[in-house]
């Protein structure tokens, strides 16, 4: 198995056995970015000497004082601040900008030990429209999704093993189901917002995208992320009398044959369990 390929845990099981450093992982990264972005572009900004950089001094710290990311790939967002990197938000006007401060999220990241590699692209501000020229990795034909397209993208292309994104309506779990990968949108401010470009104070949320289930459960070890209370397990559940109601906004005409067929088959298996379904129209305000 080539080091780019594997998981974060995979990799923390070998920076501990000492079967491999950090340096020649980060190295096997780079050859993949360089190999495969021409055709994903992932990247906002990437700097193989500062990766390499970092990777040097992480294998320099003795293993009794290592962090528990310790050397684990990890791309930013770039709507988030991090030092020695542009944070750009996919605009003009931020072009070459470069805050002198790491985001909050980021922070922890770095006290973890993770190796930086670059910031990954996003759409306008983290906006619905004005995308990057980030592409599938599945298939380049087809969108990575928005607004963590380029995070999600390296992730899924075996470029790094984890990719911090932002969440305002599905930018985090649209972009893992569009990649075929996993994701966790924690609950709103379980993560810290300070440093990232805010695009709704009261609905932003950090998230992650990794290969694997165990890499979401090490992450939110990571960053403290735990259930507000425990919750007794049903072993049972029924929708017979539950009321849904059915909104077709204004953008429903823009939906494709597989989210109409999609939205008609769940509606008639609620139906069959015994819910009510009402549909509601929105008033013109709403447009």
């Amino acid at each position: 198995m080539e080091p780019f390929s594997l998981t974060a845990t995979q990799c923390l099981s070998l920076f501990k056995d000492g079967a491999m450093t950090v340096e020649y992982y980060a190295r096997s990264l780079l050859d993949r970015i360089a190999y495969k972005d021409a055709v994903v572009k992932a990247w906002a900004h990437l700097d193989p000497e500062y990766v390499i950089e970092q990777a040097i001094a992480l294998d320099q710290i003795p293993p009794e004082e290592r962090g528990p990311l310790h050397g684990v790939s990890v791309a930013v967002k770039d709507i988030m601040y991090t030092k020695r990197m542009p944070t750009q938000h996919n605009s003009p006007i931020y072009e070459g900008d470069s805050p002198e401060i790491d985001a909050g999220s980021v922070t922890i990241l770095k006290r973890a030990g993770a190796l930086l590699m670059g910031k990954s692209t996003t759409t306008q501000f983290a906006s619905p429209k004005d995308g990057p020229p980030t592409r599938n990795p599945k298939h380049s034909s087809r969108t990575p999704g928005g607004s963590s397209s380029g995070s999600a993208a390296a992730v899924a292309d075996f470029q790094v093993a984890i990719g911090l994104g932002t969440q305002t309506g599905g930018s985090i779990i649209r972009p893992a189901s569009f990649n075929g990968i996993y994701a966790l949108k924690p609950t709103w401010n379980a993560i810290t917002g300070e440093g990232h470009k805010t695009y709704s104070l009261t609905l932003d949320t950090i998230g992650f995208f990794a290969r694997s289930v165990d890499d979401l459960e090490l992450l939110a070890n990571v960053f403290a992320l735990e259930d507000d209370a425990p919750r007794e397990p049903k072993t049972a559940f029924s929708v017979s009398g539950a009321k849904f109601a059915l909104v077709r906004t204004r953008m429903w005409p823009e939906a494709g044959p597989g989210t109409i067929n999609t939205i008609d088959r769940t509606i008639e298996r609620l139906k069959h369990h015994g819910a009510e379904i009402e549909e509601v129209e929105l008033p013109p305000e709403f447009d």
